[in-house]
């Protein structure tokens, strides 16, 4: 016969040999690859994480430690690995923190003010610091503020600042 009604075939998985062990080896073609899958996870948890300062809630925010930096020191310069994470800042005195150039649209970073010294976003050659209010100092003990780049060189600072 030319078709084989379900219920009469019975042969065992254990005799299936060569079969696909890879999404290529099912002819799939155009699945994400972990790398992209990371890349749009990062991106959607700065988007959500943006959501967060502006509506007070977010549906995810997976950050590990790994995701936080201890800055002791009393100047910081931002760079690209900085891309993604919480800058905690423990100094007891002011804080500069320094923008850089080559941090391109999309870079986003969050900094908390750990202890007594205020942290002031100050503006590199060639940079553009930005602030509906001209407000560029964290508040006090506590306060966070969101660092953001709508395009490459141009750092916008909001949250807990005045």
């Amino acid at each position: 016969p030319s078709t084989f009604a379900p219920s009469a075939h019975t042969q065992a998985w254990s005799t299936i040999t060569s079969s696909p062990t890879t999404l290529a080896g099912y002819g799939i073609s155009d699945a994400e690859t972990t790398a992209q899958l990371n890349t749009r996870e990062a991106a959607a948890s700065l988007a959500d994480r943006d959501r967060a300062n502006h509506t007070g809630s977010a549906s995810a925010y997976p950050l590990s430690s790994a995701g936080v930096v201890t800055i002791t020191g009393t100047s910081y310069t931002l760079q690209a690995s900085d891309n993604g994470r919480v800058l905690y800042f423990t100094s007891a005195t002011a804080i500069a923190l320094n923008t850089a150039t080559g941090l391109g649209a999309g870079f986003s970073c969050a900094t908390m003010q750990g202890a007594a010294g205020q942290i002031t976003l100050t503006q590199a050659a060639s940079t553009t610091r930005a602030n509906s209010e001209a407000a560029f100092k964290t508040a006090k003990q506590w306060a966070t503020a969101t660092i953001f780049c709508p395009v490459a060189n141009t750092f916008v600072i909001s949250g807990g600042v005045v």
